[in-house]
């Protein structure tokens, strides 16, 4: 008998490719939903049902096309930094609200005059972006919108693109800087951010003082929260609500997790705390038929005398706080929930949880690791694996015991149950 061939890595890829988008293929089909398209009318994402094949289509042709290249044009792409030049000057110009909708576009000639910019100079830009699918030029060397720079019309998305070009780039050159200058630390000050800046503030003074740049900040925050990954279905549908009634939201912004949980569960009562000037903005987004089960409280968790100020409550959440803080802070935060805490309460901390490499669809792990890059150039925080975790807990408090972990399908924080 002839010896097995061996199916090489190219090949066994291609299979892997070839099998899932089949699949897609045939979900979509079936249930008469939209084809993925560049076009500016395009699907903006696919369906939660075929998640698992879209994984193996992404992870599987970001291999194929790395292995295609040499290992020096591998890096050269990875090490693109130029990539950003055209998108910051596409978000300061407003480009993509200068491109018209229609499918006949505009010249580029006409786009300069809008911004200012020399003809030759905007479209060596714009080409560039056409390269990353950000526009597109027709056969008359008009420029029109795909999907992608359409959604910079949305002013969530454009805020996004802002921070990244004009605080994150910056910070992030000087990360490395930071950390030789400031070996370990642990304070919000001492960043990539604030050398970029010419600073001794934090981001968050920063940007308390610069409304510009705060609402910018602010919309990044919202873009992501938009995603179906950070839905707040994924925290309302967690088990632990059918057996409390009294809930404290620490940290939480204008109440957007609170009337969440209010609509699902009819039984809860919560407060929202997070600092005056936050808080009080937030009045007019709380339904009317939930004023009377939600409470709005000026609180700042990180004075440095700061003691939970509500007694007893049968849970206290933070979701997507403690990322922001270095171990020092954060456990800060948790210690000054102690006094307040009642034999069996709960601490219900939801944030990403960092996965062992290799453990979740490469793609993703990127991503992951990518935000704690950024949480390192902006804040010298971190995020966070299991094992940090339960290690921050105990350092807290060693009657802090993490009872239950759950990552729920399709989100991207877990759910940490950590009982008093």
């Amino acid at each position: 008998m002839a010896p097995t061939a061996t199916v090489s890595r190219i090949v066994e890829l291609a299979a892997i490719i070839s099998k899932h988008t089949a699949l897609i293929e045939d979900h979509l089909v079936d249930n008469n939903h939209p084809s993925p398209s560049f076009e500016h009318s395009g699907t903006a994402s696919l369906p939660r049902a075929v998640s698992s094949s879209q994984d193996a289509i992404i992870d599987a042709t970001a291999e194929l096309g790395d292995l295609m290249l040499p290992p020096r044009n591998l890096l050269f792409r990875y090490g693109a930094h130029n990539n950003l030049v055209c998108l910051q000057a596409i978000v300061r110009c407003n480009i993509a609200h200068i491109v018209p909708l229609h499918e006949s576009g505009i010249p580029y000639s006409e786009i300069a005059m809008q911004t200012n910019l020399n003809e030759q100079v905007l479209r060596r830009l714009i080409r560039h972006a056409i390269t990353m699918r950000v526009f597109s030029e027709t056969k008359t060397g008009h420029v029109v919108h795909t999907a992608c720079s359409r959604a910079l019309r949305k002013r969530e998305m454009y805020g996004w693109m802002s921070t990244g070009a004009n605080e994150l780039w910056p910070a992030a050159t000087r990360i490395v800087d930071a950390l030789m200058q400031w070996p370990a630390s642990g304070e919000a000050a001492e960043t990539g951010f604030a050398l970029a800046n010419s600073t001794s503030k934090s981001i968050y003074d920063v940007l308390a003082e610069e409304p510009v740049r705060g609402t910018n900040f602010a919309l990044t925050m919202q873009a992501f929260s938009e995603t179906p990954e950070m839905s707040l279905d994924h925290l309302s549908s967690h088990t632990i609500w059918r057996y409390c009634s009294s809930v404290v939201d620490v940290g939480g912004s204008t109440g957007k997790a609170a009337v969440a949980l209010a609509e699902a569960h009819p039984s809860l009562h919560i407060t929202v705390q997070d600092l005056p000037s936050v808080i009080s903005g937030a009045e007019d987004g709380i339904p009317q038929h939930l004023k009377n089960r939600i409470d709005l409280l000026g609180y700042d968790f990180l004075a440095v005398d700061a003691v939970q100020p509500i007694y007893g409550a049968d849970v206290y959440l933070l979701r997507w706080i403690l990322h922001n803080w270095s171990d020092k802070y954060a456990v800060q935060i948790l210690r000054s929930l102690t006094p307040a805490l009642k034999q069996g309460a709960k601490v219900l901390v939801m944030e990403v949880i960092m996965p062992e490499p290799r453990k979740i669809p490469l793609w993703r792990e990127k991503d992951l690791r990518a935000m704690d890059v950024d949480m390192m150039a902006l804040f010298n925080s971190k995020e966070r694996s299991l094992e940090e975790w339960k290690e921050l807990f105990v350092t807290a408090d060693a009657r802090f015991d993490l009872s239950n972990e759950v990552q729920p399908e399709g989100s991207a924080l877990g759910i940490m149950e950590v009982t008093w």
